[in-house]
C-alpha cells in the first residue's frame, strides 16, 4: 500500500518561523519548501514498482533544476544519475499541473532492494549556480520476497595462538535475499575454565586490513583482528559466531576453540 504523508507549513514567504519536518534548509532566498510528499512506506508489485514524491515550493522562478536521491538502509546511494523533479505537467514524471512551483518525480524500487528504512534526499539547483539540500524523506520498503535466514560457513581460524600475538579470524556469510540484507555478524567468547562469557564484538566486512583484517571490501567474507592478554596463557576460549539479517532472522551457529600458548 501507497500510504503517503504530506508535511505542510502554513506561513508565508520569508515568515516561516517553524520550519515543516522533513526540511533541512530554509535561508532566506527567492523561494522556500513548502511541503514534501513522499511515501511513508512502499511494497513492491510486479504491475507498479515506483512511487510518486513531489516538493512544493513558495516560488520556482528562481529553480533552475530539482532532483532527488535514494540511500538504502546501510547508507548507500542506489541511483545512478538525479532523479529529476519536474514542474512540467506531463503524468510520466507525475506532475498534475504545470507552473503550479510543485515538482513531481518517479522513483522506482527494484525486487532486489532489501527490506528496511530507505532516505529520499531533495536538492535545488538555482538559476546562479548555487546547489544545496533542501529537504529529506524517508519510507519502509517491503520487496515481498520470502525472508530467509543468512547462513555462516567457511571459518577460517588458528586452534592456537600465542599470548599477545595478533592473530587474523575470518567467517563467510550468504544470504538468499542478498549481502544488503545481512545486518551483522558477530561472535562471543566464552573462558572454558568457568564457562562465563569474556567478551563479543561484530565482524568486520569493510576491506580496512590494518584495523579490522579484513582484505575485500563487501565480498561476503566477515574478518576480525585479534589478541590476548599474556594473562590468557594456558587457557581454552570458545568462539561463538552468529549473523542476524535486517529482519533480525538468525543464521546457523558456529563453534570454534582456541588454546593460547
Amino acid at each position: 500500500m501507497k500510504n503517503y504523508i504530506i508535511l505542510f507549513c502554513l506561513a508565508l514567504f520569508f515568515g516561516c518561523e517553524k520550519i515543516p519536518s522533513g526540511v533541512v534548509e530554509n535561508t532566506e532566498s527567492s523561494f522556500q519548501v513548502l511541503d514534501v510528499s513522499a511515501p511513508i512506506g512502499f511494497s513492491y508489485s510486479s504491475a507498479d514498482s515506483s512511487f510518486m514524491v513531489a516538493l512544493r515550493l513558495s516560488s520556482g522562478s528562481d529553480v533552475q533544476s530539482l532532483w532527488a536521491d535514494l540511500y538504502s538502509p546501510d547508507n548507500k546511494q542506489l541511483n545512478n544519475s538525479p532523479i529529476t523533479l519536474s514542474d512540467n505537467g506531463l503524468a510520466a514524471n507525475g506532475d498534475s499541473q504545470k507552473g503550479d512551483n510543485v515538482f513531481s518525480g518517479r522513483i522506482s524500487f527494484s525486487r532486489n532492494y532489501s527490506n528496511g528504512r530507505y532516505r529520499i534526499d531533495y536538492f535545488v539547483l538555482t538559476r546562479d549556480g548555487i546547489s544545496r539540500k533542501v529537504a529529506e524523506s524517508s519510507l519502509t520498503y517491503d520487496n515481498k520476497q520470502t525472508d530467509y535466514p543468512p547462513v555462516l560457513s567457511n571459518l577460517v581460524m588458528p586452534d592456537s595462538v600465542n599470548a599477545a600475538d595478533m592473530f587474523i579470524f575470518t567467517v563467510r556469510v550468504s544470504d538468499p535475499n542478498g549481502l544488503s540484507d545481512i545486518k551483522r555478524v558477530s561472535f562471543k567468547f566464552i573462558r572454558k575454565e568457568d564457562n562465563s562469557v569474556s567478551g563479543s564484538a561484530d565482524m568486520w566486512d569493510d576491506g580496512n586490513l590494518q584495523f579490522h583484517g579484513d582484505s575485500v571490501a563487501n565480498d561476503g567474507i566477515y574478518s576480525f583482528k585479534n589478541s590476548f592478554t599474556a594473562e590468557t596463557a594456558g587457557k581454552t576460549r570458545e568462539f561463538i559466531f552468529q549473523a542476524a539479517d535486517k529482519s533480525d532472522s538468525l543464521s546457523n551457529i558456529l563453534t570454534h576453540n582456541i588454546y593460547v600458548k
